[in-house]
């Protein structure tokens, strides 16, 4: 007997690594999550919108800088923490398109950033999807 298929029909999140050229990446807190946890920047694609000009979007409007987005670095389906829904997250590889920018964060969004290398990564509290992320990242600059 066949068992019966299920299909995803998640919410998509999308993320971005975003690399300064100096061996450091862009790292940011949600003012609505614990003091303890860091993520990497992003958001989610708006009805008819294509992925990658979301990303952009969602960096241009928590950030304040614009950003290409580059090649899907990691794809994987986890649990979100806020409500226990199942989510497929995106991470992309992304650079600054002005790296002498500075950051103009939207405090609703975004509490806090700041650049961080691997052995920072190391010892900050991440969610670990994008633990896994941050790890593959810097492991594939290797």
């Amino acid at each position: 007997m066949q068992s019966k298929e299920v299909h995803f029909c998640g919410k998509v999140a999308q993320k971005a690594i975003i690399d300064n050229g100096k061996g450091e990446i862009l790292i940011v807190r949600d003012p609505r999550e614990s003091e303890e946890v860091w993520e990497i920047p992003g958001g989610r694609i708006n009805e008819d919108e294509e992925p990658k000009s979301a990303l952009a979007r969602e960096i241009k409007e928590e950030l304040g800088v614009e950003v290409e987005v580059g090649e899907v670095l990691s794809l994987e389906q986890f649990w979100q923490h806020s409500d226990q829904a199942k989510a497929l997250l995106i991470v992309y590889v992304c650079r600054m398109k002005n790296p002498n920018a500075s950051l103009n964060l939207e405090a609703k969004e975004v509490a806090e950033a700041r650049w961080v290398t691997a052995t920072e990564c190391d010892k900050l509290n991440f969610f670990v999807e994008y633990q896994r992320a941050i790890k593959k990242y810097f492991s594939d600059k290797i």
